[in-house]
């Protein structure tokens, strides 16, 4: 093989493996707006379990959870999300101070998805 084409070879080798458009940085990046909200399969461990890791569970777990309330597996989460707890606390306006997460109220997209997964049957899937 000569040089010019084990230099594109290995261009390309380059560009693949470090192509930052394949990573999400922050969960605006993982549930944009921008993009088409999917919510026709919602997955537990793929859709539902990453938003309650990276929005709940800095303070929803651990010996002394917020509000004694941990939210780190389906056994925790699931009853919260089908009795309207979490429902409604992530869609409130930020008026009576019981928004959740704290920080601010969750992108449409990820609301939407979780609503999905509780109406789909809140699947261990």
């Amino acid at each position: 093989m000569d040089k010019k084409k084990y230099l594109i070879l290995l261009l390309l080798f380059i560009v693949t493996m470090f192509n930052p458009s394949c990573t999400y940085n922050n969960m605006e990046d993982f549930c944009s707006e921008a993009e088409i909200c999917d919510t026709l399969m919602v997955s537990f461990f793929e859709d539902i379990l990453p938003i309650f890791n990276f929005h709940c569970k800095s303070c929803h777990s651990g010996a002394q959870p917020a509000g004694s309330l941990i939210l780190t597996n389906y056994q925790e989460i699931e009853p919260e999300v089908n009795n309207n707890n979490i429902i409604d606390r992530i869609t409130k306006d930020n008026s009576d101070n019981l928004l959740m997460p704290p920080a601010g109220k969750l992108d449409d997209c990820v609301i939407e998805k979780i609503i999905a997964w509780k109406n789909q049957g809140s699947l261990n899937n």
